[in-house]
């Protein structure tokens, strides 16, 4: 079931964002403890290498972790940009669809306003039409035609000059 409002919590993203930030504290967590632990074992000077070995591993382990968490970051910050630039879209659409169409409240039907709007009276200037087939053909009438005399147009054009070809009025 789908419907036209969007929901006010987005829980897929909410996740991406909560596993995003819970792999970088992570992260930092790890590396901070294993850089401790280096420290340590270098100060003590510890001839088994096995434990130094070890906080190497970690600190490589948390350096990655960040860096996967703020990519996850990134991801999830350019999603939410994403779902909130096509909410404004889907809402801009809806205002524009709801000025457009009025709601019957009567029957549940979408009914155009110059649909319902009572016949006019004898005299009375009737609205403008959605959709003016007439309207293409009034601008080539009411288009002046050029000042100068044109020589009628031959297939071909003399050596000095460029071919003349007949251009259709534009509308504004």
């Amino acid at each position: 079931m789908t419907s036209t409002t969007p929901r006010s919590l987005n829980l897929p993203l909410l996740g991406a964002w909560l596993a995003a930030a819970v792999i970088t504290i992570a992260g930092v967590v790890l590396l901070i403890t294993s850089n401790a632990a280096q420290v340590a074992y270098y100060t003590e000077q510890i001839a088994d290498p096995a434990p130094i070995l070890a906080a190497q591993s970690g600190t490589t382990l948390g350096g990655l972790l960040i860096a996967v968490g703020v990519l996850g970051l990134v991801i999830a910050l350019a999603t939410q940009a994403l779902i909130g630039a096509a909410d404004r879209r889907h809402a801009e659409s809806v205002l524009a669809v709801d000025e457009f169409f009025d709601l019957d409240e009567e029957d549940g039907l979408d009914v155009l306003d110059a649909e319902r709007a009572p016949a006019a009276a004898p005299g009375a200037v009737a609205a403008p039409a959605l959709v003016d087939d007439a309207a293409p053909a009034a601008a080539a009438e009411t288009t002046p035609a050029p000042a100068t005399e044109a020589a009628p147009l031959t297939d071909a054009a003399p050596a000095d000059e460029p071919a003349k070809t007949a251009e259709a009025p534009t509308e504004k």
